[in-house]
């Protein structure tokens, strides 16, 4: 990797283009209120590159400091809140999990 300074900070920008694998916006649920984040995550599986739909919770039961603070889950499909979580090209071996209600997001989100 070049080290010398760059005025246009292109290389930069590119090398964290190669290492992106998602990204997430902040969202507030119309019925509750609580903060969340929402967005996609990239996997690539064997040559196979996977866009994954996600959310993401704060932890409710975040008391020790090896709990961990978010849990993300695959987001439910728009259509129908009754299907279960899907990827938009090939299965994820991840198991969707169901999200417990949110208490307090503040000071996490």
């Amino acid at each position: 990797m070049n080290n010398k300074p760059n005025p246009t900070g292109n290389e930069t920008q590119n090398e964290w283009r190669k290492r992106e694998v998602g990204a997430l916006w902040k969202r507030e649920s119309k019925n509750s209120g609580k903060k969340y984040l929402s967005g996609t995550l990239k996997v690539n599986e064997l040559g196979v590159e996977t866009v994954l739909e996600v959310v993401v919770f704060p932890n409710i039961h975040h008391r020790r400091e090896q709990s961990p603070v978010c849990g993300v889950y695959l987001s439910k499909d728009k259509e129908s809140k009754d299907q279960p979580a899907t990827a938009k090209t090939a299965p994820t071996r991840v198991a969707p999990k169901v999200a417990q209600p949110v208490q307090d997001t503040d000071d996490v989100l």
